[in-house]
């Protein structure tokens, strides 16, 4: 089956002490695991400490904030998201797809050179406005 790269940020509430939000961490990280999804890698902001949150969120202005890197199944991201809904000390959670980084091509600059004689031609069979004028004076006469 087609496994894909997700990445699981979540905030916990700054009610529970540091103990009890290592171990909601750990039932989210036991979650994705019991659903066939192997963790690449976990950041804490600075080992569990408290952040600032920009605004509140369920009148709480302090949380937890974790990051979880994964592959999973698709299909399997409803019963995570639903899992983490009903976790009452979860404030925010955010699940996102992580896309691999595409190489760009090298853009090749056109190298300038010197104007070929046919170039040259053109330039000489172009008609100035001037005789063009003369020539419709002409015939209009």
């Amino acid at each position: 089956k087609i496994m894909k790269s997700y990445e699981l940020t979540y905030l916990i509430s700054s009610n529970i002490s540091e103990d009890e939000a290592k171990i909601v961490q750990e039932k989210v990280n036991t979650l994705v695991q019991e659903q066939g999804g192997t963790p690449k890698k976990q950041e804490i902001a600075k080992e569990t400490t408290k952040i600032k949150l920009g605004y509140p969120i369920e009148k709480e202005n302090i949380a937890y904030l974790i990051s979880l890197y994964f592959d999973i199944e698709p299909e399997k991201i409803i019963i995570i998201k639903q899992a983490l809904k009903e976790e009452p000390s979860i404030l925010r959670h955010l699940i996102l797809n992580e896309k691999p980084i595409r190489k760009t091509k090298k853009k090749i600059r056109k190298i300038l050179t010197a104007p070929t004689k046919e170039s040259e031609k053109s330039k000489k069979n172009k008609v100035e406005l001037k005789e063009i004028e003369k020539k419709l004076d002409e015939i209009l006469k």
